[in-house]
């Protein structure tokens, strides 16, 4: 069984649209969420290759989750 949590806010490129553009802290405030998750995925060894703004899903408080893991690789490190 797979369970997903339900990220009603869309993605960030329909938050985008709809909102006519993001004001600066705004977007501070998704790429440092961005760059948090990306850091996380590295940490444990992978690589995410797909990184756009159709992938990054919002809850509904706004939290920004990074989606779409199809193109994810994990990277052996030398020891």
């Amino acid at each position: 069984m797979l369970v997903l949590r339900l990220m009603p806010g869309g993605d960030l490129a329909f938050y985008r649209k709809a909102t006519k553009g993001l004001q600066l802290d705004v977007v501070r405030f998704y790429m440092a969420s961005v760059v948090l998750g990306l850091e996380a995925l590295h940490a444990a060894g992978y690589v995410y290759r797909d990184l756009k703004d159709h992938n990054v899903l919002l809850d509904a408080s706004g939290q920004a989750r990074i989606s779409d893991f199809g193109l994810v690789r994990l990277v052996r490190l030398p020891c």
